[in-house]
């Protein structure tokens, strides 16, 4: 009579499991090799059949528990932290797929199939523990990443560097993200350079912290700003407040308080019936204070960086100011700005309303 095929147990999870829950479950050994089931890494199995989330943290949790189980003194470190920290690192890093890991006891590195593994020794302010499992915290990881190389070349840019910090750092004095507490201030990150003086991404941190700005929303926003800190004569500023009496208050994502100009970056989002409605109002709002906008996209800015490295070059004098090329700066200037108060003071209470600005 034949065997009639495996059947996962129900009580089995969706995650990843280890050996010492597959024997609590009643499979065995044999059991384990029915294409049922697949080797994550060494003691670590999952279902064939689980649903692959969407989320890059989700998919990193779903193994990540059963394997810090198999390995004692892990941590998971480098770019597996840094998705689960939320750093706003680029897509194709958020969706890779080594889990790495850091043992910080011991002499021999973690080693299985899907592992990545390091080894250092932590102190304990350098480890956090989230979502049920280790992790180093943002000022390690930080210089983890800094350090990390690609084919003999840093894993990140300079400028992307800078939006990892901009994210961590992030906290405002207006609009409906006011008094939130950022990830680490730029004072207790500084402070956790300070443990690893000496350690390879150490400096490369440094720099970019000496570049990176608090009130940045998104890894979109810092490439603008770096763009026109370094080809443009204005004076750029972030985490500003636009009022005029009978309108809604105006949060730019960069403010030129020199030429009355706000910068309004734009994602995908500002495409939808409401959104747009709520940019008229912006804008009607922002010329009530006597400013002028400036709506800018994705896609623009990869254009301007394109022409940017053209006309850069030894004997081309650099780059035309970034607005100059629109007129907007010259168009600006030209213009009669009624006196308006630029309410500077942190509001008595966050506001309320959408998030989107």
């Amino acid at each position: 009579m034949p065997t009639p095929p495996h059947r996962p147990p129900s009580q089995i999870p969706v995650r990843s499991f280890t050996r010492a829950e597959a024997i609590a479950l009643g499979l065995t050994r044999h059991q384990l090799e029915n294409p049922a089931y697949e080797l994550v890494t060494r003691g670590v199995w999952a279902r064939t059949d689980r649903p692959e989330p969407g989320d890059p943290a989700a998919r990193i949790l779903e193994d990540l528990y059963a394997i810090q189980h198999t390995k004692p003194d892990t941590v998971a470190s480098h770019v597996t932290a840094g998705v689960l920290l939320a750093l706003r690192l680029p897509g194709p890093l958020r969706m890779s797929r080594p889990i790495h890991l850091t043992r910080i006891s011991g002499r021999h590195r973690p080693t299985g199939d899907r592992i990545a593994g390091h080894l250092s020794r932590l102190p304990a302010d350098d480890i956090l523990c989230a979502h049920a499992v280790l992790l180093t915290g943002p000022a390690r990881t930080l210089v983890d990443i800094a350090a990390m190389q690609h084919h003999g070349r840093p894993l990140l840019s300079d400028d992307q560097l800078v939006g990892l910090i901009d994210g961590v750092i992030c906290e405002h004095g207006y609009g409906p993200r006011a008094g939130l507490v950022p990830l680490r201030s730029r004072a207790a990150l500084e402070a956790g350079l300070v443990r690893w003086k000496g350690h390879r991404g150490v400096a490369r941190v440094r720099r970019a912290l000496t570049r990176a700005a608090a009130g940045v929303d998104s890894a979109m926003e810092t490439r603008a700003r770096l763009l026109l800190a370094e080809h443009d004569d204005g004076d750029w500023v972030t985490d500003l407040e636009l009022r005029a009496p009978g309108f809604r208050p105006v949060w730019p994502d960069l403010a030129d308080t020199v030429h009355r100009l706000s910068l309004q970056l734009e994602g995908p989002h500002h495409d939808s019936a409401e959104q747009r409605v709520r940019d008229i109002e912006r804008a009607r709002a922002t010329a009530a204070a006597g400013w002028q906008e400036v709506r800018a996209t994705d896609r623009d800015l990869r254009s301007v960086a394109r022409r940017t490295a053209r006309t850069a070059g030894p004997g081309r004098g650099g780059p035309p100011s970034l607005l100059n090329r629109h007129g907007m700066r010259a168009h600006a200037a030209r213009r009669t700005i009624p006196p308006v108060r630029c309410d500077l003071g942190r509001p008595s209470k966050p506001m309320g309303g959408p998030t989107h600005h």
